[in-house]
């Protein structure tokens, strides 16, 4: 079911969101399905995969100049499979693990401020990886062909670096909402859509990700509506 708050209210967003204090994730499972190719539990590299991650995100001050993760996996023993972030120079950032201890990064372009509502998405058509912010490319595309997969648990999750059941890093301060992750490389077009219905402009409006032309996500977190984040959850 999508809903939306009243038109009367100041900040859909604001009113629409989880509040992470820096102590709290969402965690997501720790199979493959979430991961860039979706690989098998025996796999060890994917070809070409197709991924899509897409987040509206606000941090707060105490999170400057600190790299905070609004989305992604981690690998059991402390290493990255991917993630969507805030990075220490206040930039967008998705890193992508590629080898056996190499990654694909994509860093923004853009100085980020605290206390502001941002959608960041990152994409991956199976050659090359773009990075978007409110809508727009906001860094060069990187190449990239293959996603590893070490055949260790991973871990999914909103607001944290999780690489163990127990153990987590780079958690998120601010507020976060509407996750949505799709096995296959979004348009430009669609990310704005998702953006702000390509209305251009700077303002956002979030879109029901399940009403987007071409493919449902397989997965997508509200947040904020009938959603609890916590360490346990």
């Amino acid at each position: 079911v999508w809903r939306m708050p009243e038109n009367s209210n100041q900040s859909k967003l604001d009113n629409y969101s989880l509040n992470f204090d820096g102590t709290e994730d969402i965690k997501l499972g720790n199979n493959t399905y979430l991961l860039p190719g979706q690989p098998s539990s025996t796999s060890t590299s994917v070809s070409n995969p197709k991924f899509s991650a897409s987040i509206f995100f606000n941090f707060n001050s105490s999170a400057e100049g600190s790299a905070v993760w609004a989305i992604g996996a981690g690998q059991g023993g402390g290493a990255t499979y991917w993630n969507l972030r805030k990075n220490t120079g206040n930039k967008l950032e998705a890193n992508f693990r590629t080898t056996n201890g190499g990654y694909a990064t994509i860093t923004g372009g853009t100085t980020l401020t605290p206390d502001t509502w941002y959608h960041g998405c990152v994409t991956w058509d199976g050659d090359n990886i773009n990075l978007y912010l409110n809508g727009v490319s906001d860094a060069t595309q990187v190449a990239a062909t293959t996603f590893y997969y070490s055949s260790t648990i991973s871990y999914s999750t909103i607001g944290s670096f999780r690489y163990s059941a127990s153990a987590t890093g780079n958690l998120w301060k601010g507020k976060l909402s509407e996750a949505t992750i799709f096995d296959y490389g979004l348009s430009e077009t669609q990310v704005k859509y998702l953006y702000n219905n390509n209305a251009g402009g700077s303002t956002p409006n979030p879109q029901n990700p399940m009403a987007i032309a071409g493919p449902a996500p397989i997965a997508y977190y509200p947040l904020g509506q009938s959603a609890t984040g916590d360490d346990n959850t």
